[in-house]
């Protein structure tokens, strides 16, 4: 008998053939979408010309939804610049909201505020899960960066 590996992330692993070892998959997370933000809140953090950054899939995830929810587009965001931290977000953006980002070439989230800052950009509206990095919150604040934290989801336990 082989031995197992349990997997018990968000997605299942990739399926791929490992002879010495059986993959077992096993969700004991849940991503549940939700934001308290209003339109009108937004409306008036966008008056500030901020660069609008989503951290992950499940934040484009989450924006969709909310956007849904309001009934409205991607045209909420017309002429305001996006970026990801990385070319898989960016990709699942254009695929499911229709909006064109950058990202950085090193994609962390340190490389996203080294463009950032060397762009000189200091605002920030950043959409990510209710609770963000703590290191890539600080990191922002050492940065003088600030922003406007708009949450669409929260990760809990199934």
């Amino acid at each position: 008998m082989k031995p197992s590996v349990y997997h018990v992330g968000l997605t299942p692993p990739p399926s791929i053939e490992i002879d010495d070892f059986q993959i077992h998959y096993f969700p004991v997370l849940d991503v549940i979408f939700k934001s308290s933000h209003m339109p009108e809140d937004i409306r008036e953090v966008l008056k500030q010309r901020p660069i609008i950054v989503l951290m992950s899939k499940n934040s484009v995830s989450g924006l969709e939804e909310w956007l849904s929810n309001y009934n409205l587009d991607n045209k909420f965001f017309n002429g305001y610049n996006f970026w990801t931290v990385g070319e898989r977000t960016q990709n699942y953006l254009q695929k499911v909201i229709g909006i064109q980002s950058s990202y950085p070439d090193e994609m962390t989230g340190k490389g996203l505020i080294k463009v950032l800052n060397r762009r000189n950009y200091s605002k920030v509206l950043l959409i990510t899960g209710q609770n963000p990095q703590e290191e890539f919150i600080d990191h922002l604040s050492m940065s003088n960066i600030h922003f406007f934290h708009f949450p669409v989801y929260e990760v809990c336990a199934k």
